[in-house]
C-alpha cells in the first residue's frame, strides 16, 4: 500500500469511528511529518463532503457530538502527546520504523483499540513481535504489491530486477516480507504465512498421527496440548481444561484419543510427561488400535548427519523444511504460529545446531512452546502413516513450473533470462 492507500485508509478509519462510537477519540502518530501532512491535507480537500459540520483546525478534528481525533509527528517518546477517552483508538503508521520506546509511549493512553500500518522490515521491535510472540493479540490483514490494482506487472518485474529478489527493498515493497538478513528463528515468520495461506492439496490416509505434550494443566502453569493430523493435514489443537491433578489429565486425553480414533501417539517422556505417558500405556495395554512412542526430547538424533545437537533440534528442523517446502497444511492457531516463529536457534562449539530451552523462551516471550512442541510431535512419520509430501501443489490453484524457475513464495513463479522477465501463473 502507497502513501495515499495509507492516508485514505486511516481517514476513513477515523470518519467511521468518530460517527459510531460513543466518546471515542483517535490518535495518530507516525515519525515521517509527511504522513499527518498528507493526511491533514485529504481532510481539508473532504471537508465539504465526507466531514461537513466538523470543525478542522492543525492536528485536530472535532465531531459535531464531541468525539475528536488528533495527529502528530513523535520522533522520540517525549513528543508523544496525551491523549484519553473512554474508548481510545491508537492509529500508528510504518511502525516498522519507529523506536519501540516511542510504541511503548502511547501505551499511555490506554487504548481499547489499536490499529498499526506498516510494510514489513527488519525481524526486530514492535511489529515483528505483532506477527510472532505477541501474535495471539492482533488480528492481521496483509497484501503485497501483486494485490494492488494500481501496481502494474511491468513495474514489479523492473524493481525486482534492479534489486534483486532477495534485497531488504523488495522483501519488504513487493512482496512484504521481513528482511530476515538477522533471523534467529528456526521457522521464519514469512515461510509459515506462505504455508498458512496456500497450503498443499489435503492428502489423507485414513489413519491418525497425534503429537502430545503432557503438563499438569494447572491454571497459570504450561499446557497439555495434543494435535493430531491425517495425511498431511493437522488440525485445531485439543487443549486440556484445567484440571486438579495428573491422573485427571491423562483420563482427559485419553478420552479424546478415542473420540478421533488415534492411531499413533508421539509424546514427550521427558520430566513430568514420564509418569503420564506411563499411565497412558498401563491404560491402552492390550488396546492394538493405539500405538505409543515415547520421545525423549534430549536423546539422540535418527540422522547423525544433519548436524543437530539433539532430538528436539531434529524434530522442529524437520517441521522447518515441511513448512518452507509447502508440505504441510497448518491450522490457522495464532498462539501456535507465535510459538513456532520465535524460538531461536544457534549453533555449538561442535558445529551441532542447537534450540534455545523451554525456560529461556518462556522468560523471553512469556510462555512455553508447549503448542509447538506438540505439533513438532505430531509431524513424526512412519512408513505406515507417511508425511505425503506435496512439493509445488496449491489450493489457490497456483503451480511450480520447471525446477529451474524460482518461486516468490506465493505459488506464483518468476523467472529472469535473455529475454526478459516473465510472471508465470499471473
Amino acid at each position: 500500500m502507497n502513501g495515499f492507500g495509507k492516508t485514505f485508509l486511516v481517514a476513513e478509519l477515523i470518519r467511521y469511528f468518530l460517527d459510531m462510537v460513543p466518546d471515542c477519540a483517535v490518535g495518530f502518530t507516525s515519525h515521517v511529518s509527511r504522513q499527518c501532512e498528507m493526511l491533514e491535507g485529504y481532510l481539508r480537500r473532504h471537508q465539504a463532503t465526507h466531514f461537513r459540520n466538523w470543525k478542522l483546525i492543525e492536528g485536530r478534528l472535532e465531531h459535531p457530538n464531541g468525539n475528536f481525533a488528533r495527529w502528530f509527528t513523535a520522533k522520540d517518546e517525549g513528543g508523544v502527546e496525551s491523549l484519553h477517552a473512554k474508548f481510545m483508538i491508537r492509529i500508528i503508521d510504518e511502525v516498522k520504523s519507529m523506536g519501540d520506546n516511542i510504541v511503548d509511549a502511547t501505551n499511555r493512553w490506554n487504548p481499547s483499540l489499536s490499529i498499526f500500518v506498516s510494510s514489513k522490515g527488519l525481524v526486530s521491535g514492535k511489529f515483528h513481535s505483532c506477527w510472532t510472540d505477541q501474535r495471539q493479540f492482533w488480528d492481521i490483514v496483509e497484501a503485497t504489491a501483486f494485490d494492488c490494482p494500481w501496481i502494474s506487472q511491468a513495474w514489479i518485474a523492473e524493481q525486482i530486477i534492479a534489486n534483486g529478489r532477495d534485497s531488504p527493498l523488495i522483501k519488504s515493497m513487493i512482496f512484504n516480507e521481513f528482511n530476515d538478513a538477522s533471523m534467529r528463528s528456526i521457522i521464519p515468520i514469512d515461510a509459515w504465512m506462505r504455508v498458512l495461506k496456500t497450503p498443499p492439496f489435503f492428502q489423507g490416509t485414513g489413519k491418525i498421527v497425534c503429537g502430545l505434550d503432557l503438563s499438569a494443566a494447572k491454571k497459570g502453569g504450561d499446557e497439555c496440548v495434543l494435535f493430531h493430523r491425517d495425511g498431511n493435514k493437522v488440525f485445531p489443537p485439543f487443549i486440556v481444561p484445567i484440571s486438579s491433578n495428573e491422573m485427571e489429565v491423562v483420563g482427559r486425553v485419553l478420552q479424546h484419543l478415542r473420540e478421533i480414533k488415534a492411531n499413533v501417539v508421539n509424546a514427550d517422556a521427558g520430566g513430568l510427561g514420564g509418569p503420564m505417558i506411563a499411565r497412558l500405556c498401563e491404560v491402552c495395554e492390550g488396546d492394538k488400535t493405539i500405538q505409543f512412542n515415547r520421545i525423549n526430547f534430549n536423546g539422540a538424533v535418527l540422522d547423525q548427519s544433519a548436524g543437530y545437537y539433539n532430538r528436539i533440534a531434529e524434530l522442529w528442523g524437520v517441521a522447518q523444511q515441511y513448512v518452507e517446502k509447502f508440505q504441510v497444511i497448518v491450522p490457522n492457531d495464532p498462539k501456535l504460529q507465535a510459538q513456532m516463529t520465535s524460538r531461536e536457534v544457534f549453533t555449538n562449539s561442535e558445529g551441532k545446531i542447537r534450540l534455545e530451552s523451554k525456560d529461556i523462551m518462556k522468560k523471553r516471550i512469556g510462555c512455553s512452546p508447549d503448542r509447538a512442541d506438540a505439533f513438532v510431535l505430531c509431524l513424526i512419520a512412519d512408513k505406515d502413516m507417511p508425511m505425503i509430501k506435496t512439493l509445488g501443489k496449491r489450493t489457490d490453484g497456483f503451480h511450480r513450473g520447471n525446477d529451474d524457475d524460482e518461486d516468490d513464495g506465493r505459488g506464483r513463479n518468476w523467472r529472469v533470462n535473455a529475454s526478459g522477465f516473465d510472471l508465470g501463473g499471473f
